[in-house]
C-alpha cells in the first residue's frame, strides 16, 4: 500500500537511528564495513544522506568498532548527527538502546532504525514505510523481502492467517522456520514509547548471547501493540 502522500515529518517528532557499531567480520577487512566506499562515498554516507531526506528532528549514529574513524567520517559527511557509543553488551537491541538514550528524554515520536552498511535503501521506500506505520497505527513496522536463498537472514514467521508472529534469527530457527523465504530486511519503524519499554525487557538468552532488536517484536505483541 502506497500511502506516502500521508507522510508529513512536521506532523510528529521523527528520529532516525543509524547503526554503525559492528565490525563487519564477514568482510575480513581492517576497515569497518560502513566505511567501505561505494560510488565515491562511504556506505554510511549514502545512509546518512537518505536519512536527511526524511527531514528528521533528530539523527543519531551508534558507534563502537573503529570508533574514532567512524565518528570522523560521520561528522564530515553530515551535519547535526548525534553520536552514541554502544557498550560491551552485544546486539542490535543494545545498539538501538544506546541510540534511544541519546534522544531527548521527552521524545515520544516515531523512530526509524537503519543500518549503516545498507546504502541502497531510498527515501521514497522509507517514506512509504513511515506512512504505513502511521496509517495502520502500528507500534512496530518491519521491512521484509522474499529471497529464494534466505540462508543467513532472520525469518519472518506468520500465523495461518498470514499475520506477523515473530522474527527468528537463523541460528535460533528450527528446521521448518529455516525453510521460510520471507526474511527481515533490518529496517524498522517504531513508536518510541513502546520501543523504550520493549528494550528494557529484552535479555541475551539466545544462541549468540546478544540483545536482539528483533525480540522487541515479542514484547510489543505481548503488550497488545500492532506489528
Amino acid at each position: 500500500m502506497n500511502v506516502s502522500d500521508a507522510y508529513r515529518p512536521s506532523d510528529r517528532g521523527l528520529a532516525v537511528i543509524v547503526l554503525a557499531a559492528g565490525s563487519g567480520t564477514r568482510m575480513k577487512s581492517a576497515i569497518a564495513k560502513p566505511l567501505h566506499a561505494l560510488a565515491g562515498l562511504p556506505l554510511i554516507g549514502h545512509v546518512l544522506r537518505t536519512a536527511g531526506q526524511l527531514e528528521p528532528a533528530h539523527t543519531v549514529a551508534v558507534v563502537r568498532h573503529e570508533r574514532d574513524q567512524m565518528v570522523e567520517a560521520i561528522t564530515s559527511l553530515a551535519d547535526g548527527v548525534a553520536i552514541a557509543d554502544q557498550d560491551d553488551v552485544p546486539g542490535t537491541g543494545r545498539a538501538v538502546e544506546a541510540g534511544i538514550n541519546a534522544l531527548p528524554a521527552d521524545f515520544d515520536g516515531t523512530v526509524v532504525v537503519l543500518s549503516g552498511d545498507v546504502p541502497l535503501i531510498d527515501a521514497a521506500t522509507l517514506r512509504d514505510l513511515i506512512a504505513e506505520h502511521d496509517h495502520s497505527m502500528n507500534a512496530m513496522t518491519v521491512l521484509s523481502t522474499i529471497m529464494a536463498e534466505p540462508k543467513g537472514f532472520g525469518r519472518i514467521i506468520r500465523n495461518r492467517a498470514g499475520s506477523f508472529e515473530a522474527i527468528v534469527e537463523e541460528k535460533d530457527a528450527d528446521e521448518a522456520q529455516r525453510k521460510v523465504t520471507e526474511v527481515n530486511g533490518g529496517i524498522y519503524v517504531f513508536s518510541c514509547a513502546e520501543l523504550r519499554v520493549a528494550l528494557d525487557e529484552i535479555g541475551t538468552d539466545n544462541a549468540q548471547g546478544e540483545k536482539y532488536l528483533t525480540d522487541a517484536a515479542l514484547r510489543i505483541q505481548a503488550s497488545g501493540g500492532r506489528i
